[in-house]
């Protein structure tokens, strides 16, 4: 997405070096020397590639010098943020996405226009930040069986 985007291109000004790939990663496993000291961080785009990056970085001792940040959680990444080897993780709210969701379907059933662009509760829990209500709600959502 352009914010995305937009993101990485704003770290690129401040001369920070972000890795968003996997094919990088495995370069900063094998060969650390690569990206020196100019590597700021690493976004993981999913919750599998988090865990292996998250691996990874504490395999090559970095885990606490190069910034991850995960999308969506799982328990090792919840306890990454907790001894900071993590610095964040995107969150998602699955119910305010399927409201979204059904509200903006049955509108356009119904003619009504709608935004480009519509918020389905995005959050990023950090290490300061995990011990609130909403947030732990999100990175622990209860399971029912």
């Amino acid at each position: 997405s352009k914010m995305f985007d937009d993101g990485f291109h704003v770290a690129h000004q401040f001369g920070h070096r972000i890795i968003v790939d996997t094919i990088r990663l495995v370069a900063l496993v094998v060969a650390p020397q690569i990206h020196g000291d100019d590597l700021a961080g690493i976004f993981a785009v999913c919750e599998p590639n988090a865990n292996g990056t998250l691996e990874a970085l504490r395999n090559a001792g970095l885990n606490k010098k190069v910034k991850l940040i995960a999308f969506d959680p799982s328990d090792a990444l919840i306890e990454a943020l907790g001894d900071v080897s993590c610095s964040g993780i995107v969150l998602q709210d699955p119910v305010q996405m399927g409201y979204q969701a059904v509200k903006t379907l049955l509108g356009s059933l119904n003619g009504d226009k709608h935004e480009a662009f519509i918020s389905k509760g995005e959050y990023v829990a950090t290490p300061e930040n995990m011990k609130e209500e909403k947030l732990e709600t999100l990175l622990k959502p209860a399971i029912l069986e």
